[in-house]
């Protein structure tokens, strides 16, 4: 059954879909090929991105579930892709709550100031190589 939340959700989804750049669009692609390579996807092998759902959903679960991986991430920390706005997210005043949000908001702020998306698949590895491009 469909609510309130459903379409407040895909409302997101669409805003942030028309605000995504070529280099968002890589990420996400390099995001769906990754996770066709992961251990998970080779436990299940039915698991295929972008049959399930449309190519923008399935980069978007992509990038989320190799971002954590890649990043060993606890139950209380989140992705960097979750993050729209990193200035806003560190705004909000740091407590023991909201440390896995401001984490992946300075993650972000990396990220960007080094031309690399939000979505990569390995956020950690994508910043050190965009780093070393930059010297």
């Amino acid at each position: 059954m469909k609510n309130d939340n459903d379409d407040a959700l895909l409302a997101k989804r669409q805003a942030r879909s028309r605000t995504l750049t070529d280099n968002d669009f890589a990420a996400l692609q390099l995001a769906i090929d990754h996770a066709g390579r992961s251990d998970r996807a080779k436990r299940n092998p039915k698991l295929h991105w972008s049959e399930d759902f449309g190519w923008l959903e399935a980069g978007l679960s992509a990038a989320y579930s190799c971002q954590w991986d890649a990043l060993q991430l606890k139950i209380d920390e989140i992705t960097p892709c979750f993050i729209v706005d990193p200035d806003e997210a560190l705004a909000i005043p740091l407590t023991r709550h909201n440390h896995g949000e401001h984490q992946a908001a300075q993650l972000v702020k990396q990220m960007l100031a080094l031309g690399v998306s939000r979505y990569h698949p390995d956020p950690v590895a994508a910043i050190a190589d965009a780093s070393k491009a930059r010297r």
